[in-house]
C-alpha cells in the first residue's frame, strides 16, 4: 500500500486552505482600514486642538480685543491680528498678523468661515468663544471635527463689536 494523498484530498484542503487565508486577508484589510481611519480622525483633532490652542494662547492676556471684519485690518498700528485665510475650497489657514509680519499657525485644515464672538457676564468677565473645524478628504469620503473654545479674558478693554472673522488685539508690554 503506497503511502500519500490522493487528487481529491489535496484539492479539499488546498480549497480549505485559501478560504482560510482569504477570512484572515478580508480581517487584516478591515484593521488597516480603520487604523487609517483612527490616525486621519487623530490628526484632525490635533490640528483642531493646535489651532484652538494659539489663539487662546495669543489673546487671553491682551490688553484689549476688538472684533472686526478683514478689509478693516490697519498694519499701520501696533495691533495684532487673528484671522482664518481662505486658500481653497473652502479651506483655510490661522495667520497671526502683526505689522508687516506674518505667521501662517496652521496648514490648510480649516474649513471657513470662523467667528469669533465676544461676550460679557453679569459680573463684567468678558470671553471669546469660537469653533474651529477641521475637514480631511479622502477615498472613504469627508470627514470634519469641530472644536468649539471658550476663552476666559483677563484685563481686557473690549471695542463695540461683538463677532466678526479677525481678532484685533493688543499686547501687554514685556
Amino acid at each position: 500500500m503506497k503511502k500519500g494523498y490522493t487528487l481529491v484530498e489535496l484539492v479539499v484542503i488546498l480549497g480549505l486552505f485559501s478560504v482560510i487565508m482569504l477570512l484572515g486577508l478580508s480581517f487584516l484589510i478591515g484593521a488597516n482600514k480603520n487604523f487609517n481611519r483612527s490616525r486621519e480622525n487623530s490628526e484632525m483633532y490635533y490640528q483642531s486642538r493646535r489651532v484652538s490652542d494659539a489663539i487662546r494662547d495669543e489673546v487671553r492676556y491682551a490688553n484689549s480685543i476688538n472684533l472686526i471684519a478683514l478689509n478693516e485690518i490697519d498694519l499701520s498700528t501696533d495691533n495684532s491680528y487673528l484671522f482664518v485665510r481662505l486658500v481653497a475650497d473652502g479651506l483655510g489657514e490661522l495667520v497671526l498678523q502683526y505689522k508687516t509680519d506674518e505667521t501662517v499657525i496652521s496648514g490648510q485644515i480649516i474649513v471657513t468661515p470662523v467667528n469669533f464672538l465676544l461676550t460679557e457676564d453679569l459680573n463684567g468677565n468678558h470671553s471669546l468663544s469660537y469653533t474651529i473645524t477641521s475637514k480631511v478628504d479622502n477615498l472613504v469620503g469627508n470627514r470634519e471635527y469641530s472644536v468649539e473654545t471658550t476663552v476666559l479674558l483677563n484685563n481686557i478693554k473690549m471695542g463695540g463689536v461683538d463677532s466678526g472673522v479677525c481678532i484685533e488685539f493688543t499686547k501687554p508690554s514685556p
